[in-house]
């Protein structure tokens, strides 16, 4: 539970700096090609981070990470500004799937409940009287 408090912190945190990353928004005109530029020094900062929440959050293997790295690939006449609004529809796409609680596995869902259910059998026998009479997990009454 104090790992997803402290990924949901990131991502709040990494939206705010993404915020002061977009205030740097400047449009340069140059004789080969003009257009909207960021820092590209906060940007930089910022994708690392945001790279890192995303594997941290949904995996390396996810869609989320894969579009990312897909996304922060400039390509034909796209400025870092572009590439910028590519990465942030990815980003904001992972923080609210991971904080609608969208990014747990099928597998991972059933190991939790067999713990559970586990756990619960295993609570239910101690308070019965049942002590554990081996590391190999049998219960024997007292």
């Amino acid at each position: 539970m104090a790992k997803k408090s402290a990924l949901s912190a990131r991502f709040v945190a990494l939206a705010t700096q993404l915020e002061a990353v977009e205030a740097t928004e400047k449009f340069e005109r140059s004789e080969y090609f003009s257009g909207d530029r960021i820092d590209d020094e906060l940007f930089l900062n910022w994708k690392v981070k945001a790279k890192n929440i995303i594997a941290l959050a949904c995996k390396r293997d996810s869609e989320h990470y894969r579009q990312f790295v897909e996304s922060e690939t400039p390509g034909g006449f796209k400025t870092n500004y572009d590439v910028m609004k590519d990465v942030k529809a990815v980003f904001f796409a992972a923080k609210k799937d991971f904080e609608g609680g969208y990014l747990n596995s099928f597998r991972s869902l059933v190991q939790a409940d067999v713990f559970s259910d586990e756990l619960d059998q295993a609570t239910e026998l101690l308070r019965t009287g049942y002590r554990l009479k081996s590391y190999r997990g049998n219960f024997i009454k007292d």
